[in-house]
């Protein structure tokens, strides 16, 4: 006799090998969670032994032994722990016992319908209120892993006889240990009902078989409900063809099919008409089980087969060929649709200087031109990204390629490589806004010296007030305007330099409060399979991570500390100096004569210069709250479940959601700055209008012309001075939550509360 399909032992060892790819190192014990829990049934012989199965597998039989009967450990052994809990339930956990011919109701309750009271009822002959205890006690389990620094528990086995009771359990827990990878055997058609997918989704599966065979030996036969009918079919093909040598017709002598593979023609010129199938050839052919990983709306085979099998008697392997592995066509379309993305944003005007600026950067400084610092110190940190980048996909390739490692799939909710690539993506955006961000800050800041011809003076601050923000104007001197001192102050505080350093002073704050976050309420899971994959998204998480806290704390830095120089400036009034050619040049601009009484024209120019300066910086810095809001919401989507079993948790949510207030706070600080200043210079203007129709003196503009200036001053719809629903606040706060229709609603809002 023969075996019709994979054994027990073969089963749990390509489990025990599935989960090592997985992180879950049982056998070695490495890494934080290395313990499993298997559950099985209780009242059969298969659902006993099997768990037996899977710790002989994992060499820990004698080490998780309790009878005293049985073999025990060795005295080397005996320091060790088991890493293995066994828990057990009886069949038929929604009241009806395997086998038996359900009726409606009884069907309706199988595919989960029926609210979770009635079914949860602890009388009858249902056991769903024992799956709610055994829940617990696996959380208890956890928990004391945890607490005693053991690590946790890293993947559940669910093994049974009864596929609908497995599908009762998943149910029941795979939402309350969301980072376990869930495992059973034997594939099974049900698995992939649709109204199953939240709970099946990305469950490992261990089978003798598929739903089908290799194309010659499938023919025009559908796929099959289960393993069980796949390998009656595949015994019946090999007994028929044993039993009648001479007959071509249960034999198949030669595939019929030209849509399938071609004959191996060496194979061929071997095989006589009256060969046998041999025993060897049949154990080859069970000897590596098929390991599934359960998708949206397939079983994803994660095992090679080249599915070559022209003749029963000489097949390679009588599996279908796989087509889940070695999948590379698929990361090179991915790698060329972000690719599109950045030529797509280097097409349109708005977008081309943020993804050019870096490597515009690059170029001048390998030329040396247009580069005020030294040329290594913008050409190493560029190759180093660059070596970065190509390293990382380079790495993608060897996973892809690599039987071991994560396939890569588009739709079926099984693979990290979308996620990764969104990464990517955000990775090479996040660098350029902040290269975009100090390049911006440095053009402006030429931009505003010449348009209003502020020249430069010494920073006689102490280093502790540059790093902070904080203005000190009291060292003021005859013939050095105020108002130069305050910029040259501000440019200082806002160099590249003491932004980064104030950056990583909360960068590093950040991540100290992030980290004793997940500690304590746990951190995300990480789907991955293979060490190359664990090494890539670990790798772009880390670096996606530090570009965002960077480029977050640089951004509100920038924005705080224009919010402060513009208080700070409207602290000046009466002591403001703009220089003379300034004056000069607005005044002719809006018509204000200053040959009949300088101060007076002081006062009324200084309100317009003073808003019209403050649109032209925060025209600049506004919208670079975009930046890290960008980021966030691509940081969210990579972590979205449709690609993979990816979560976001208590910890993971109050991070982003920091991330996402501390966005927000200082952006609305700048606004609220600016309409402070809009309202001041108004009311100036104002108190103006109304000594002008006093007639004090003939020195005042005409009131036509005040009203005027207090129209244009108020219809300002430039950098801070935009209305509430266009502000870059408001749309950037819009975009992690990617509502369309969100702006409207706030305009509405807007409108209904003016």
């Amino acid at each position: 006799f023969a075996p019709a399909s994979a054994s027990d032992d073969r089963l749990t060892l390509s489990l025990v090998e599935e989960l090592e790819t997985r992180g879950v190192s049982v056998r070695s014990g490495d890494g934080s969670n290395s313990h499993v829990a298997l559950i099985s049934e209780w009242d059969t012989y298969y659902g006993r032994m099997l768990p037996s199965a899977f710790t002989r597998a994992a060499g820990l039989e004698r080490i998780c032994e309790t009878d005293l009967s049985e073999p025990q450990p060795h005295n080397g052994e005996r320091g060790q722990s088991c890493r293995v809990s066994r828990f057990s339930y009886l069949r038929g956990l929604d009241g009806v016992a395997p086998g038996a011919a359900p009726g409606p109701a009884t069907e309706q309750n199988k595919t989960g319908a029926g609210t979770t009271q009635a079914l949860e009822r602890a009388d009858g002959p249902k056991q769903l209120d024992y799956l709610r205890r055994l829940e617990a006690r696996i959380g208890v389990e956890n928990d004391r892993l945890r607490r005693e620094g053991e690590g946790e528990i890293g993947a559940i086995g669910v093994l049974g006889s009864d596929v609908y009771d497995k599908i009762t359990i998943l149910r029941a827990l795979r939402a309350s240990v969301p980072r376990a990878v869930f495992f059973t055997t034997d594939l099974d058609a049900r698995l992939l009902n649709p109204q199953e997918y939240n709970w099946t989704r990305n469950v490992v599966v261990s089978s003798g078989f598929g739903l089908e065979l290799a194309p010659c030996l499938q023919r025009h036969i559908p796929p099959f409900r289960g393993s069980y009918e796949t390998a009656a079919y595949y015994a019946t093909r090999v007994a028929l063809h044993s039993a009648f040598p001479g007959s071509n017709t249960y034999r198949d002598e030669r595939c019929p099919d030209p849509m399938t593979h071609t004959v191996n023609a060496s194979n061929e010129a071997r095989e006589t008409a009256s060969s046998i199938i041999s025993l060897e050839r049949l154990t080859e052919w069970l000897r590596t089980p098929r390991v599934f990983e359960l998708g949206r709306t397939r079983a994803i085979d994660l095992r090679e087969s080249e599915g070559q099998c022209g003749r029963l008697a000489t097949c390679a392997d009588i599996h279908p060929p796989g087509r889940d592995l070695h999948n590379v066509m698929s990361l090179i379309i991915g790698l060329a649709s972000l690719v599109a993305i950045l030529g797509l944003l280097c097409v349109s005007r708005v977008t081309r200087p943020i993804v050019l600026d870096p490597l515009m950067l690059a170029i001048n400084a390998g030329r040396g031109h247009d580069v005020n610092a030294n040329w290594m110190a913008v050409l190493a940190p560029a190759l180093l990204f660059a070596g970065l980048i190509l390293f990382v996909v380079l790495l993608m390739f060897i996973s892809v390629t690599d039987p071991r490692g994560e396939p890569f799939i588009w739709s079926e909710g099984v693979s990290i490589w979308p996620s990764e690539l969104i990464r990517l993506l955000g990775l090479i955006l996040g660098v350029c806004f902040l290269v975009y961000l100090f390049r911006a800050i440095k053009r402006n800041d030429d931009a505003l010296e010449q348009q209003f011809h502020l020249p430069r003076v010494e920073d006689t601050r102490q280093p502790w007030q540059r790093i902070s923000g904080e203005f000190d104007l009291r060292d003021a001197t005859t013939g050095v305007p105020r108002i130069a001192m305050l910029w040259s102050q501000y440019v200082r505080s806002g160099s590249w330099t003491v932004i980064m350093m104030w950056s990583l002073v909360w960068a590093f704050i950040f991540v100290v409060v992030a980290g004793l976050l997940f500690s304590t309420l746990g951190a995300p899971n990480h789907p991955i399979r293979g060490l190359i994959a664990e090494r890539v998204d670990r790798i772009l998480i880390l670096a996606v991570a530090a570009v965002f806290v960077l480029l977050l704390f640089s951004v509100n830095a920038t924005i705080r500390l224009c919010g402060n120089f513009i208080d700070e400036l409207m602290t000046q009034i009466g002591a403001r100096d703009w220089p003379d050619e300034t004056r000069r040049e607005f005044a002719q601009k809006i018509g204000v004569r200053t040959e009949t009484d300088e101060a007076i024209a002081g006062e009324v120019l200084e309100p317009w210069i003073d808003v019209h300066f403050i649109a032209r910086r925060t025209e600049a810095i506004g919208p670079l709250v975009y930046f890290p809001f960008v980021l966030l919401a691509l940081m969210i989507v990579a972590r979205w479940s449709i690609f993979d079993n990816w979560d976001i948790p208590v910890a993971l949510a109050i991070v982003f959601g920091f991330g996402f207030v501390v966005g927000c706070v200082n952006a609305f600080l700048m606004q609220r700055a600016a309409a402070r200043a809009r309202r001041l210079s108004l009311e100036r203007l104002r108190t103006l209008l109304l000594k002008s129709k006093g007639h004090a003196t003939d020195a005042y503009p005409e009131a036509a012309h005040l009203e005027a200036m207090i129209e244009e001053i108020g219809a300002i719809r430039t950098g801070a001075f935009v209305p509430f629903t266009e502000q870059p606040l408001v749309r950037a706060v819009l975009i992690p939550f990617g509502s369309a229709g969100g702006l409207y609603l706030i305009d509405l809002f807007a409108l209904a509360s003016s």
